[in-house]
């Protein structure tokens, strides 16, 4: 299997262990949260946040699709 390249904060990640990682996370939804980090897709780029390098994370309670006028 190809090695697939992530973006991070800094830029290009092209690590063998980041790409293990990725293979192994646990899926939710449109979220993989692996043992190094947590991954989304940016499309087209799948975007890497090392736990190490995260503050604060914000996690939606309740998402309200509402079409108002």
């Amino acid at each position: 299997m190809a090695s697939k390249t992530f973006s991070g904060i800094d830029g290009k990640i092209n690590s063998a262990d980041v790409n293990a990682d990725y293979e192994s996370s646990e899926r939710f939804d449109n979220v993989r949260v692996g043992k190094l980090g947590v991954f989304f897709r940016d499309f087209p780029k799948i975007r890497f946040l090392a736990y190490d390098l995260l503050e604060r994370v914000f996690i939606r309670v309740n998402e309200v699709n509402l079409k108002t006028c």
